[in-house]
């Protein structure tokens, strides 16, 4: 493995500048536009530098030489910078009879670095390619590793198809970390967006990546599971850690404490039961079980009597209750005897407070309509709060008559049906 940069003794140093020395005052006063002119017999090494558009051997450059091998022998791997670099992306091969001048160039001078080895992962190779030294790596090795520490998460696939997207969490070794995500982000250029994970939700943890036999994974990867997102917290090794189901706890041999993300565990005094989609019921209320990841099933705690509504052979039919609660299908509602306003997910606002009469609050959306009560008209310059609801829907008929509808061409009433503000012929 390379060593990291060494201050080189001051009788090395000085043979190397004093052979520089006459390398690098090759054209001395020449005009010249680019540092090329002043260089047109050496590509790398010791440049002299184009000032003020003549050649100026007082100021010199290093041009790295990778170029002029003739086997990868004749190649060696160091830092961009003086010391170790932390990236794939701070290394490069360059002609090993080279190297010293490399390590050696002034901008380095006075630097003290470590006197450990740079943790290079045993994949990077250096290889003479056509005359020219390069690095090289391949990406089915950028997951080795020789500790926990060197593993670091990345999206395993474009980077909107990740654990956000409901895709597994991945692990690579961070020294090749922005070279991954560069790669990635060049290969998803024309991919557009992601269909649903398998988690199909939200499925990422705080689980730590880890070095397995030479490998980074997460922890629990190789454990038999079934893409299943119904998280619970473990305590594993004195950490709090969420994993994506209960079959992932009983793989490491860990209890699992609570039945979500672990830092959705939340401790609420005046307690808002809600029954999840996971027939959990969460205390604390809507918050804690979305948090998780779970739509909301119905309100108060989970019911035994309703548990027929998860074995329904349809689709789910989702609906938006009298109180603005979010069912995952009106099954749930009507167990608990529940009335709705309109099928699908409650719209954004929806439920807020709004007034029709001197306060004049409206509702931020076209689609949602202030909901007051009718005497609110016999009162002129009152205060007359409601709350907003999607136009054109209703519990009663009632609820139509003082929406904004608009006026059909037959003589004939407003009522509703099936939830919908419908007109009625004559």
């Amino acid at each position: 493995m390379p060593k990291s940069s060494r201050c080189f003794s001051i009788l090395l140093i000085s043979l190397w500048v004093a052979g520089c020395a006459v390398y690098a005052q090759q054209e001395p006063g020449k005009r010249c536009t680019t540092n090329k002119d002043c260089n047109t017999t050496i590509d790398c090494g010791v440049m002299v530098a184009c000032v003020d558009g003549k050649c100026d051997a007082s100021q010199t450059f290093i041009e790295p030489c990778s170029d002029g091998c003739q086997a990868d022998s004749d190649c060696v791997m160091t830092s961009r910078t003086c010391c170790c670099g932390e990236f794939y992306e701070d290394y490069f091969a360059i002609v090993v009879d080279h190297l010293a001048e490399w390590l050696s160039r002034e901008e380095c001078a006075g630097t003290i670095c470590t006197d450990e080895e740079c943790a290079i992962p045993q994949a990077v190779e250096t290889k003479c390619l056509d005359g020219k030294c390069q690095l090289q790596a391949d990406q089915a090795s950028f997951d080795s590793c020789m500790n926990d520490q060197e593993c670091t998460h990345v999206p395993i696939a474009c980077p909107s198809c990740d654990c956000h997207a409901g895709y597994i969490e991945k692990t690579i070794n961070k020294f090749f970390e922005k070279t991954y995500l560069a790669d990635l982000e060049q290969a998803c250029r024309l991919v557009g967006a992601c269909a649903p994970g398998p988690f199909n939700a939200e499925a990422c943890t705080n689980r730590p990546g880890i070095c397995v036999s030479g490998k980074c994974q997460v922890l629990s990867q190789d454990c038999d599971c079934p893409f299943d997102w119904n998280p619970v917290c473990i305590s594993y090794q004195g950490q709090q850690i969420t994993v994506p189901n209960r079959c992932h706890a009983n793989c490491l041999n860990s209890e699992w404490s609570y039945a979500g993300r672990c830092e959705c565990e939340a401790a609420c005094r005046d307690p808002d039961p809600v029954c999840a989609s996971n027939g959990i019921t969460y205390w604390c209320g809507v918050e804690e079980a979305l948090c998780s990841g779970h739509a909301i099933a119905y309100t108060g705690d989970c019911d035994a009597a309703c548990d027929h509504c998860a074995e329904l052979d349809r689709p789910p039919r989702p609906v938006c209750s009298e109180d603005f609660i979010d069912y995952v299908d009106v099954c749930y509602a009507d167990c608990h005897q529940v009335d709705w306003w309109h099928t699908g997910a409650c719209l954004p606002y929806e439920g807020d407070d709004c007034d029709n009469g001197w306060d004049k609050v409206e509702c931020p959306r076209d689609d949602l309509y202030c909901f007051n009560l009718d005497y609110c008209s016999d009162c002129p310059g009152c205060s007359c709060p409601g709350f907003c609801i999607a136009l054109g829907h209703c519990l009663i008929a009632q609820d139509c008559h003082s929406q904004p509808l608009p006026t059909l061409d037959c003589a004939g009433f407003w009522t509703c049906q099936e939830h919908v503000c419908t007109w009625i012929c004559d």
